[in-house]
């Protein structure tokens, strides 16, 4: 294209505008095609740089839309929306609603497949635990005897030493009423070594209590580990 024809394919273009106007865009036009010819350009190449003479038309009259004169009930130019953003923020609406509606149908199936995942983690739960429940249970009792085992042979243990140590006293007790018997009959000596023999009894006795107290202060303290082992495990399992 030359440079006569796209002058007078713009000035079609732009009969919306008034003649003056439409001259002044014109003549401006033709100096920048001069001034490209005179940068060396050639004539086709210099009007090549300018654009297409309908897009060219169509931002002098979306720039210059107050020289356009108004009719009553009269619209904007229709192609005003496509320079002012307008058309593109339409079309970018539309692409965020689409972006919005595939998001959502993303969504709703990845809800599907965690719901279809967890349904199934729950189902090889059930099947587990009925597999497992006989080993389940036999672990259970032999746990639970165990820990009955352990408190019983701690309390044995306990009463054991309590019962020696009482002995012991009632040794040394008793040893008292064997040396007034051993008087009375007049065995003397033998009640004196009867009274002594006594008396250690009874002091060994008295060294027992302390260790027995300990011993049960043990038990109680390991019989209450053992109970919060248990509730510790059996919330873990149902939490």
């Amino acid at each position: 294209m030359n440079k006569i024809e796209f002058l007078e394919a713009l000035k079609a273009r732009l009969k919306a505008l008034p003649e003056e106007d439409r001259d002044r865009f014109i003549d401006e036009y033709s100096e920048k095609i001069d001034a490209f010819m005179e940068d060396g350009m050639s004539e086709e190449d210099a009007v090549a740089s300018i654009g297409d003479p309908g897009d060219v038309a169509l931002k002098i009259l979306v720039e210059n839309e107050e020289l356009v004169p108004k009719k009553e009930n009269s619209k904007p130019l229709a192609t005003t929306a496509y320079y002012k953003g307008e058309a593109n923020d339409n079309r970018s609406s539309e692409n965020n609603n689409r972006r919005r509606s595939q998001s959502g149908s993303y969504d709703s199936h990845d809800d599907n497949r965690r719901y279809e995942k967890k349904s199934g983690n729950t189902a090889l739960k059930v099947i587990l635990i009925i597999i497992c429940f006989p080993f389940i249970i036999a672990a259970a009792a032999t746990a639970f005897g165990l820990f009955i085992g352990a408190c019983g042979l701690l309390f044995g243990l306990l009463v054991g030493a309590c019962g020696i140590a009482v002995g012991f006293v009632g040794a040394g007790i008793g040893s008292i009423v064997g040396l007034i018997t051993c008087i009375l009959s007049g065995k003397v000596a033998f009640g004196l070594v009867t009274l002594g023999a006594g008396f250690i009894l009874a002091g060994i006795g008295l060294l027992i209590f302390p260790v027995v107290k300990a011993m049960a202060t043990f038990s109680v303290k390991v019989i209450k580990g053992m109970f919060t082992a248990v509730a510790r495990l059996f919330r873990g399992r149902t939490a």
